[in-house]
């Protein structure tokens, strides 16, 4: 027996449809915007305790403002593994007031892992290749140093990257021409003498790069006493200096805006002062707060081309057999009926190729494979949907009406 269905259903129905939609597309797009966000700005005055520090994603930078001069400012970066290495540059040199920074480094159990006043440019801060020495949050406090002036604002640029990925320097490179490719997110070298090291990246233009330097990497209390330059993509325009001097362990430069699309280098020499007689630094690069050359497509914190299996997460690297494929990608006899490069038991939907793994709502099905607010098993392709829930309540009233 066929139910005729009236205007009104229609209406009511395709409103449903059209406002989940409209809703999904909402989410997607908040969801879509703060994760590609690059800089976290503060909120006062919730960032002004440690236990309600603003926390930030791995490759997200920090703004804010030292204002007024007592304040202090807390930021964190949660899922750390004990021995990953801490990077971090507090950059002033924009404020419209005072430059002389502290910055601190506490690790989960809110111990101090480190401090710095001055190490960075100017009376910046720096703290470079700090082990942290306990799984989880990494918290970061920054305050104004010698009552001098409010700090209005500063930038924070931080990774924390495991040392098992540094990528060591090969020679020659000792000029713009045979620079080494910036293979990060960490890479290490030594510099002597009358020798120059350079390393090439790509910038897009409107991007910012800074580069941060732990000049003490074998951590034998002697520093190298590095002097770093960002040049621009002719090889030779020297866009940014740093030089912390012959006895600071850490050193950084930047922060530049690139003026257009092309490779920019970063040059390391040797000062030469005394109390930097060593060549040993290791040091990471970022591209608006991320390693330029580090992909990491499934999100594991290990980059793609080192991970033994890229396209899904597996951040202990576990190969039970050795053969250099991870488990997580030999699991299930790699039965793959979708064909993306995810094996079925773990393909979050095995029956569509989604080798992104998008999932916008986090339970577990992908979106691909997703329902759409109860209304039944739809891709989300909102516009599709709304038009195609449209026509079948359409069709199916006039036929009924027949």
């Amino acid at each position: 027996m066929l139910t005729t269905m009236n205007n009104s259903d229609v209406r009511f129905r395709y409103r449903l449809v059209s406002g989940c939609v409209m809703t999904c597309c909402v989410m997607l797009a908040n969801l879509s915007s703060a994760r590609g966000a690059a800089m976290v700005f503060e909120s006062e005055p919730s960032n002004d305790n440690i236990l309600t520090a603003t926390e930030l994603a791995h490759g997200e930078t920090a703004r804010g403002s030292i204002d007024p001069m007592a304040d202090i400012d807390w930021w964190y970066v949660p899922g750390n593994l004990a021995g990953d290495l801490v990077f971090a540059f507090s950059d002033t040199l924009g404020s419209s007031q005072g430059t002389d920074s502290n910055l601190f480094v506490y690790d989960n159990s809110i111990a101090l892992v480190q401090m710095n006043d001055s190490d960075g440019p100017g009376a910046s801060s720096v703290i470079a290749g700090t082990p942290i020495l306990i799984n989880g949050d990494v918290f970061f406090g920054i305050n104004e140093d010698g009552a001098n002036a409010e700090i209005t604002p500063y930038t924070i640029y931080l990774a924390i990257v495991d040392p098992a990925l540094a990528t060591p320097e090969t020679e020659s490179n000792d000029s713009a021409g045979s620079a080494q490719a910036y293979t990060g997110p960490l890479m290490t070298g030594n510099v002597s003498g009358a020798d120059a090291d350079f390393y090439s990246f790509f910038a897009s233009a409107g991007q910012e790069f800074v580069a941060i330097v732990d000049d003490d990497s074998d951590d034998d209390g002697t520093p190298t006493d590095t002097h770093l330059e960002l040049i621009d993509s002719d090889g030779s325009t020297v866009l940014a200096t740093g030089d912390n001097g012959n006895t600071r362990v850490g050193n950084a430069v930047g922060m530049v805006v690139a003026p257009s699309n092309g490779t920019y280098f970063l040059r390391v020499t040797h000062g030469g002062g005394g109390g930097g007689s060593d060549t040993d630094y290791r040091f990471v690069i970022l591209l608006d707060g991320e390693s330029p050359a580090c992909s990491d497509g499934d999100g594991d914190g290990i980059c793609d081309g080192i991970d033994n299996c890229p396209l899904i997460a597996n951040p202990l690297q576990e190969d039970s057999d050795f053969d250099g494929t991870g488990n997580a990608c030999e699991a299930g006899g790699g039965v793959d009926t979708d064909g993306d490069g995810i094996p079925d038991n773990v393909d979050n939907c095995a029956v569509e190729f989604n080798p992104a793994q998008d999932d916008y709502d986090g339970d577990g099905v992908g979106d691909v494979c997703d329902t759409l607010c109860g209304m039944g098993s739809f891709p989300l392709m909102p516009m599709m949907v709304v038009g195609l829930v449209a026509v079948r309540r359409r069709t199916r009233r006039r036929r009924s009406i027949a």
